[in-house]
């Protein structure tokens, strides 16, 4: 009877030992909670199982791991979001991925770098260059920058100033900066200057810059620098304080001078030199006294000196007196003058030119026509020592009168000749 009972007892045993081993190798288990809602449990080796949907995923060894989920409740080709986790269903169960930007709307989101792969930049405020990875995920220390770095600057900035550098305040002339210990900049001292600042200390204004003065030679300023006065204009006729300010005197009161032929003496330094009287016209106005000198002028056409020439000869010689009446200044002119060519032109126009005799004062047009000898019973008189007035000389030839002249009828002759041989003396 024994030996009846043993193969059934043996067929149990097996059946219960399969169901062991079954249920042994399923690594997964699947908990059904509702029709819309299940909790997915991961197994994970020597740790046992990890519920998803708790959040806590402590004891995964992977970023994705596979599991098995009920087919009616993970249809095939779909995908959700289960937290950071990405469930993907497939035809045998469902795929769970560990999102690492995390999960929304079934997908996992993509990773963005956060710089440039290689790239070297400085993080200002910590003085570093940070190197970027091959990936641009992350960035580590490449270099500590001892002066600092410019944000985003790809080199360590060099120091701002050496040890012991001073500087003025832009911001404030009274204050001296001192060089920062770390060298990255400028610091304001604690106090200010009493009066100002300059070259980086603290100095006593000798002047205040812009300010003006009289000095030796003229209108003085205060330089930039407010050490010194410097000049601002010189003064010919010495400086004057005014009610504006100092200012150059135009002239010295009593000094007189010349402007072309006129005489100016100066009343008001302020105002400058006013007309006093004009010299004649064959006069020389010279260090504000007119002179007895006829300068010709370059400027002019030759008949213009002829008939300067002509008004002199012809005063001399109506005034009668014996010896020097003016010198010559040719300086300007570079061309010789002989007696007949001013003879011919005086001539010509006299005979030919409407008006020519009102150009002339009556006393001195009765002379003229006498000494130029204007007809067949009224000869030259006049004599040119040397035969020509000679260009390009101030005084060396005299003009004057000869009241005893050779080969005159009248024996009165006007003579132009060396001025030392006619005893002048010229100023």
């Amino acid at each position: 009877m024994k030996c009846r009972w043993l193969p059934l007892l043996c067929v149990f045993w097996f059946i219960a030992c399969a169901e062991a081993s079954i249920e042994a190798q399923a690594p997964y288990r699947d908990v059904y909670q509702s029709p819309d809602s299940y909790t997915s449990d991961i197994y994970v080796p020597d740790s046992g199982v990890v519920d998803v949907s708790s959040g806590d995923t402590a004891g995964a060894l992977d970023a994705s791991v596979d599991i098995v989920e009920d087919i009616d409740t993970c249809p095939e080709g779909t995908s959700y979001c289960d937290q950071d986790f990405l469930v993907t269903c497939t035809a045998v169960g469902a795929e769970v991925t560990k999102c690492e930007s995390g999960c929304v709307d079934g997908a996992c989101n993509a990773l963005q770098p956060v710089c440039v792969p290689g790239s070297i930049v400085c993080q200002s405020v910590t003085k570093k260059l940070l190197e970027c990875s091959p990936d641009g995920l992350t960035a580590s220390t490449f270099k500590v920058c001892p002066y600092g770095c410019a944000e985003g600057a790809s080199e360590c900035s060099e120091p701002a100033c050496d040890p012991g550098e001073t500087r003025c305040a832009a911001d404030d002339s009274t204050y001296v900066e001192l060089c920062a210990a770390d060298q990255s900049g400028f610091v304001k001292a604690e106090l200010a200057c009493k009066d100002t600042c300059q070259d980086g200390k603290c100095i006593v204004p000798a002047c205040v810059s812009g300010t003006t003065q009289c000095g030796v030679l003229g209108v003085e300023i205060c330089n930039q620098s407010q050490d010194a006065y410097e000049s601002l204009e010189l003064c010919k006729s010495g400086c004057l304080l005014t009610s504006s300010g100092p200012t150059c005197a135009k002239c010295t009161v009593g000094q007189i001078q010349c402007k072309g032929l006129v005489v100016e003496t100066c009343n008001d330094p302020l105002v400058g030199f006013e007309e006093s009287f004009a010299c004649a016209e064959f006069e020389t106005c010279v260090n504000g006294a007119c002179l007895n000198a006829v300068k010709l002028s370059g400027d002019v056409l030759p008949t213009e000196n002829y008939r300067l020439l002509t008004k002199a000869f012809a005063a001399c010689f109506a005034a009668g007196i014996e010896g020097f009446c003016s010198s010559i200044d040719t300086s300007d002119v570079d061309y010789d003058i002989t007696p007949g060519e001013i003879a011919a032109w005086f001539c010509d126009n006299k005979n030919n030119t409407p008006g020519f005799e009102q150009e002339f004062a009556s006393d001195i047009w009765l002379a003229a026509v006498d000494v130029m000898g204007c007809g067949f019973f009224n000869y030259e008189d006049m004599t040119f020592e040397g035969g020509a007035i000679a260009s390009g000389e101030s005084g060396v030839q005299c003009i004057a009168y000869d009241p005893g002249g050779l080969f005159t009828l009248n024996k009165k002759e006007i003579v132009v000749d060396a001025c030392e041989q006619l005893g002048a003396i010229i100023q």
